[in-house]
């Protein structure tokens, strides 16, 4: 009974749509020109379809969950082994400290009486035509650089008065020795001829090492004349001492640095010498 309803309902529809499709048509004429063409609809009417009853859903069994053994015991990781490296010991270093053996010492100009007797008539200085005064001589210095004195410090020189007798004997031989060794070198001082003649004048400063018998070696310029023929005369000067007196066994060198200067004038060489 229901379908047949139903289809009376959906003639009728379509009946009604059919009519005013006509319609439509027959008052599509009067519409301004350009106006869009009127669309056909086309009704395709389907029979009502009863619902299918619902179904139920069915029940799905629930997916089992793998079993976790709570018993797993894991292995344990074994520790990584660093090696020790072996720290190397580091050895303090050794400084050698190297006693300086080498001193300036200055001697004093004191001389024995004989030597001041000999120093006074060098001094003696005459007027000679040409000039107006002859220029007194200069006594050359010997300067020691070698050993400090073995038997007290490098004050001793400063301080005589706080010096035991033994000190004071070192130094007054010394002194000696020294002056002994200056008259030496003025009396056999070479001066060349020909800078004689040609006026050639300059002062050597010569560096050298007496030994302890005396003997003379390793001489060196320190400072030059400007003039060769001078420096060499100097060497030649103090080739020609040596062999000197040896050391005294007082003054307990086996060597000893000492420079001294050797003075070229012509008004030196005509000083009268006693």
């Amino acid at each position: 009974m229901k379908t047949h309803n139903s289809l009376f309902i959906g003639l009728l529809i379509s009946s009604l749509l059919h009519v005013v499709i006509a319609i439509a048509t027959s008052v599509a004429p009067s519409f301004k020109p350009g106006a869009v063409g009127v669309r056909q609809l086309s009704v395709t009417l389907a029979p009502n379809m009863e619902k299918p009853a619902p179904q139920e859903p069915q029940q799905v069994p629930p997916i089992p969950k793998p079993s976790i053994r709570k018993n797993q015991q894991q292995s344990p990781t074994a520790p990584i082994k660093v090696a020790d490296r072996p720290v190397p010991r580091v050895r303090p270093e050794k400084t050698k400290i190297t006693p300086k053996t080498e001193a300036t010492d200055h001697v004093e100009d004191s001389l024995p009486p004989r030597m001041e007797e000999i120093r006074g008539a060098w001094n003696r200085v005459k007027r000679t035509p040409g000039s107006s005064m002859a220029t007194p001589q200069t006594r050359p210095e010997m300067t020691s650089a070698s050993v400090s004195p073995p038997s007290g410090s490098s004050s001793i020189a400063n301080e005589p008065d706080k010096t035991s007798g033994a000190q004071s004997a070192v130094i007054t031989r010394e002194q000696h020795y020294l002056a002994v060794l200056r008259e030496r070198v003025e009396r056999e001082k070479f001066y060349p001829p020909v800078s004689k003649r040609r006026g050639e004048e300059g002062q050597v400063v010569v560096g050298f090492v007496i030994r302890k018998d005396g003997e003379l070696t390793d001489f060196t310029i320190i400072r030059s004349s400007g003039i060769r023929r001078l420096d060499n005369a100097a060497l030649r000067t103090l080739r020609g001492i040596s062999p000197f007196e040896p050391i005294p066994e007082i003054l307990r060198r086996q060597e000893w640095t000492l420079s001294v200067p050797i003075v070229y004038s012509l008004s030196q060489n005509k000083t009268i010498k006693k």
